[in-house]
């Protein structure tokens, strides 16, 4: 474990506040890091080379009048806005806000006083530093009072982790990042010629003569912006045109949430090596072409090309060129109604910043109740099919939004056999059990938590429950992002080896839940096998090609087109096998666009299987807001396993078994054209 937090006085203000330095430490000593309470400042950063001799490679100043009077942010966090915002204006909501300049013409790094020039709070919480600063409605002309914290931690491996996180009282712009600069060789060694940097970005923001962003994208196969094998400095940034080195952000590719590998420096002479990994989607590089700090640390005198900046953040001046951040809202939740036997069942709501994707889920099931997105001329609309209260939910729910388990799908003949044993479960359908049985998971009353930016429901299934052996604790999370997708992971534990085959049940109309009928939408599924069915839903166990069939859907089809052409006059209830890939890695599994309103939606999923289902059997006639719902009135898009698995040795392995934890993410992108 790191060793304890310490700190200590750095100094005073000017006006007289006194300045604590924190230090953090690894068990080994083999990473030191220094951090002041004002402007979050990394002060120093202390690693070994080959030899096990340690250097300071973080530029700085060694008091506060340096931090005070320096402008060039020396390992600071930089806010509310990072990077320059053209003009030193942006509209937001239809009104303009006029920031104050400091940049020229431009706003810079926030403004005159930037969270850089701020006091933070600082508090030692476990192996975490937690720094917190309070923005004020309206400082440096930014609208809204702005909440951030930011952490910092060391690890034993030698990594320094920076968690970022921000709150606001009005829509405002937020882009945060930390300005370290760095020199492998030693903050005071002079230059970085001698390093190599690799940066995986495949494009990149080109600038005018004054750094702001030009609003183009372009790539940087054939240019010598091109960093994705690693170069040597001092020969490559004469290269780069207007003769000022690097000062471009890299459009870094697209993740899921997790942190993904932005840059690799290497110096060879020391052996040392610094690799950034972020979630953010740009990485500002500068190799210090306007450095000029003649008071350093230990009378080091920092020059042009003398260090250089690895900024993880959002892309700069997006303000202008739509890329605008708003922190999301936080989740709220309120009272959707009772259950038949009294209990209380509460609703989230989930929205991203633009408010371009709000989700509405309750605790009975985990049910989905309501996704908004807009059409092409940004109208809202709600196209996942529910009802207005729960008695609609209990009295003969189809499974619309809710997550269907123990096992999804069928069972055939309500009965398995396990480890040598068999179990019997409920009949629910003519000759199988489906979806969990009488009383599956979307007919229980899950407990919802918010974490972060997401809703975390949970329901213990108890051994014997719907005859399936062993305790499952289950677990599924939901998270939107500011590109518009719906993140679903799902977690589980047993105490006994027992079936596990989870999925999300959302019946969708991308032309609105209640339009009434989706034969002008167009699907894709990325599947060249599908599973044959009885005439019950049972899958037959034969997995058969799609090529030359009703069921290649392997370019775009118009539903209305093809729906009565598959065979029996039922449209599609059908399981696909997905394309394989490696690992739990996401794959893509289909596409829907409703060419009318220009919505689509992808679904990408790490599970093998999808059952895509045109509502054939759909008859609600009082649906949320009175909407009558019918036959082929929506689709599913139910990511899973194979159904009736645990009957053909054949299909994926849907046991789980004490020890193991079954995982699945599964992703909902909404997308306009």
């Amino acid at each position: 474990m790191p060793e304890e937090i310490t700190q200590d006085s750095f100094g005073k203000t000017k006006d007289g506040r006194e300045v604590k330095r924190y230090t953090l430490k690894n068990s080994s000593g083999s990473l030191v890091v220094r951090i002041l309470d004002y402007g979050g400042t990394i002060s120093e950063i202390h690693v070994p080379d080959r030899n096990g001799e340690l250097a300071d490679i973080t530029l700085g100043y060694d008091d506060m009048a340096g931090y005070e009077s320096g402008a060039a942010c020396m390992g600071a966090i930089i806010g509310r806005v990072a990077g320059r915002i053209a003009g030193g204006k942006f509209t937001l909501d239809g009104k303009t806000y006029t920031l104050c300049l400091n940049h020229g013409e431009h706003a810079l790094h926030g403004g005159k006083v930037g969270f850089d020039k701020r006091l933070w709070s600082g508090k030692v919480e476990g192996d975490k530093l937690v720094l917190k600063y309070v923005s004020a409605d309206g400082e440096e002309g930014y609208p809204g009072e702005l909440t951030t914290t930011v952490s910092y931690r060391v690890t034993d491996d030698n990594q320094l982790i920076l968690e970022y996180e921000a709150t606001t009282t009005k829509p405002t712009p937020v882009v945060l990042t930390n300005h370290a600069y760095f020199n492998l060789a030693g903050h005071n060694s002079g230059h970085v010629d001698d390093h190599l940097m690799a940066i995986y970005g495949d494009s990149f923001l080109p600038m005018d003569d004054l750094f702001i962003p030009t609003g183009e994208i372009r790539k940087v196969e054939g240019t010598e912006w091109d960093l994705r094998t690693p170069e040597r400095l001092g020969e490559r940034l004469p290269q780069i045109p207007g003769g000022k080195g690097i000062s471009e952000t890299y459009c870094l590719p697209p993740n899921d949430g997790d942190p993904q590998l932005a840059a690799r420096v290497g110096h060879p002479p020391s052996g040392r090596t610094m690799e950034c990994l972020t979630t953010e989607c740009g990485m500002q590089v500068y190799t210090c072409c306007m450095l000029d700090e003649p008071y350093g640390k230990d009378g080091a005198v920092y020059t042009q090309s003398g260090a250089l900046c690895l900024e993880a953040q959002h892309y700069p001046d997006s303000v202008h060129h739509k890329q605008t951040v708003k922190m999301p809202g936080e989740i709220t939740q309120d009272i959707f109604g009772k259950t038949k036997d009294g209990k209380e069942v509460k609703r989230f709501t989930l929205k991203n910043s633009s408010g371009s994707l709000e989700v509405k889920v309750i605790e009975y099931g985990a049910i989905i109740t309501e996704i908004h997105v807009p059409d092409r001329y940004g109208k809202m609309v709600d196209i996942n099919l529910a009802f207005d209260d729960m008695a609609g939910y209990e009295a003969g729910n189809p499974e619309f939004g809710a997550v269907c388990g123990r096992v999804a799908n069928v069972i055939a003949g309500g009965k398995f056999t396990l480890d040598g044993q068999t179990y019997t479960c409920y009949l629910n359908r003519p000759t199988s059990s489906i979806h969990g049985g009488k009383l599956g998971f979307a007919e229980r009353l899950w407990s919802g938590k918010v974490e972060g930016d997401k809703l975390v429901l949970k329901y213990v299934s108890a051994d014997g429950e719907e005859g399936y052996p062993g305790e499952l604790t289950t677990t599924v999370s939901y998270r939107v992002t500011d590109d518009n997708q719906l993140i679903i992971e799902y977690e589980a534990i047993t105490t006994k080896p027992t079936p596990v085959n989870l999925t999300n049940h959302s019946y969708f109309n991308l032309a609105g839940h209640d339009a009434g009928t989706m034969e002008d939408h167009i699907v894709t599924i990325d599947a060249d096998r599908f599973m044959p069915i009885d005439k019950y839903g049972v899958p037959t166990g034969e997995i058969g090609k799609v090529e030359g069939t009703e069921w290649d859907l392997r370019k775009p089809v118009r539903l209305g087109d093809r729906l009565l052409k598959v065979p029996g006059g039922e449209g599609f209830c059908h399981n696909f096998c997905l394309t394989p890939c490696e690992g739990e890695q996401l794959r893509f599994a289909a596409r829907v666009e409703h060419p009318s309103s220009g919505r689509s939606i992808e679904c990408w999923t790490t599970e093998p299987g999808l059952q895509f289902y045109n509502s054939y059997y759909l008859n609600q006639p009082k649906g949320k807001g009175g909407a009558a719902y019918t036959r082929f009135g929506a689709f599913c898009l139910e990511a899973q396993h194979y159904p009736n698995s645990l009957h053909e040795p054949s299909f994926p392995n849907t046991i789980l078994r004490p020890g193991e934890t079954y995982r699945q993410t599964t992703v909902y992108k909404f997308g306009v054209a």
